[in-house]
């Protein structure tokens, strides 16, 4: 049989369950309790994330540090320090530390400032009048787009394209790249 009594609050009276109650107790119990542990100090034994001197300081660092480390393992190494900081905040200060792109060339660069000296090949499958498949190998050169060679096939295979390279290569005649 459940036991109910009216609960005293000074704008209404309603009915609670005794067990409701008792566990409501327990958890706000266990709240104050929380609030309550302090050091002799008066400050709490754990660093939280209102103290922003410590973590602030130490994620950058370790952000730019540990460039595969996300903000979890961040995070976890701060606790091993007894730092309780949350993830959103390492992020935060993550995003500040590091750099959106990677400095140095990236592929666009790279290829302005190479393509006299490289080549490219490729395929191109065309059909003939009765409707059989050709096979088009061409190497161009990438700055000119000039075409350097071109041969055509029915069944290219791998001794026909290697044949085809060094016939595109005569007396040395090959790209820088």
């Amino acid at each position: 049989m459940r036991q109910f009594e009216l609960s005293p609050t000074p704008r209404a009276c309603f009915a609670v369950d005794k067990a409701s109650d008792d566990l409501f107790r327990t958890r706000h119990t266990r709240r104050s309790d929380q609030r309550q542990s302090r050091t002799a100090g008066g400050k709490r034994a754990v660093k939280t994330a209102t103290d922003h001197s410590a973590s602030t300081g130490q994620t950058p660092e370790m952000a730019a540090h540990n460039r595969l480390w996300g903000a979890e393992r961040i995070r976890g190494e701060l606790l091993k320090l007894d730092i309780q900081v949350s993830k959103r905040t390492i992020q935060k200060y993550m995003r500040h530390s590091r750099s959106k792109r990677p400095s140095g060339q990236n592929w666009r660069t790279f290829l302005r400032n190479h393509a006299a000296e490289v080549w490219a090949c490729d395929f191109l499958q065309v059909t003939d009048l009765f409707f059989r498949p050709l096979f088009a190998f061409f190497i161009i050169e990438l700055q000119s787009r000039k075409v350097i060679y071109v041969n055509v096939t029915r069944s290219p295979t791998d001794p026909w394209v290697a044949q085809q390279l060094r016939e595109a290569t005569p007396y040395g005649q090959t790209p820088n790249i």
